[in-house]
């Protein structure tokens, strides 16, 4: 499962928004029920104008945590990561020439010079904090769509696909760039739910192979 929570706040007198998501994965193995989870939370900092400041995450693939701190300024990207109590490494990327915005960034870019409506294209560099590279990102705008969830539900948002790193992404998000519903590139879908199930549970299992 993934919880995403989005926050407005007032720091000093500075208005600022709070993005935390929280996400949950395991795996079961059916031959002798052993389990393995992932659990990983970031917590994304953003000023008024939705310009991105910071990104806390920590991670936990089993029992190994791991950090990152990502720290924007406005001509460099600095991350700091440090794995199972290792001695902090620092990476500095620069940003100097190129349009580097985040996701939500640029969804409230769109929306707010009217650009969220069908048949309307726009590329930006997006920074990727996991492989610390620059790569073109480029939205296509479809227009609001419904989709039907698993659970018979029907998802309501704004259609956009999303092409990047060679993979595309098809999502439905609401007004605030939340997602309703995504197909990601990976072939993972995510769909949006009133309440996470306790114990969660799927009818269908995936097979994995290798």
């Amino acid at each position: 499962w993934d919880r995403m929570t989005l926050t407005h706040e007032t720091v000093d007198g500075q208005e600022r928004h709070r993005l935390v998501d929280s996400q949950f994965f395991r795996i079961k193995r059916s031959f002798d029920n052993s389990v393995f989870d992932m659990t990983e939370k970031s917590e994304t900092l953003y000023d008024a104008k939705w310009k991105p400041l910071s990104i806390s995450t920590s991670k936990f693939d089993g029992a190994q945590k791991s950090t990152r701190e990502v720290v924007y300024s406005e001509k460099n990207i600095s991350v700091t990561e440090a794995s199972g109590g290792g001695k902090p490494v620092k990476f500095d990327i620069s940003i100097e020439g190129k349009n580097v915005l985040d996701d939500k960034q640029a969804f409230e870019a769109l929306k707010a010079g009217g650009k969220l409506k069908s048949g309307e294209r726009f590329t930006f560099d997006r920074f990727d904090a996991e492989n610390k590279t620059i790569e073109p990102s480029t939205w296509i705008i479809n227009g609001e769509s419904v989709r039907k969830s698993r659970a018979g539900e029907k998802l309501a948002g704004l259609s956009i696909s999303v092409i990047q790193g060679g993979s595309r992404t098809e999502g439905l998000f609401d007004s605030e760039g939340m997602p309703v519903w995504i197909l990601s590139g990976a072939m993972i879908l995510v769909e949006r739910v009133s309440k996470i199930p306790e114990p969660f549970e799927v009818d269908e299992l995936s097979a994995i192979k290798t």
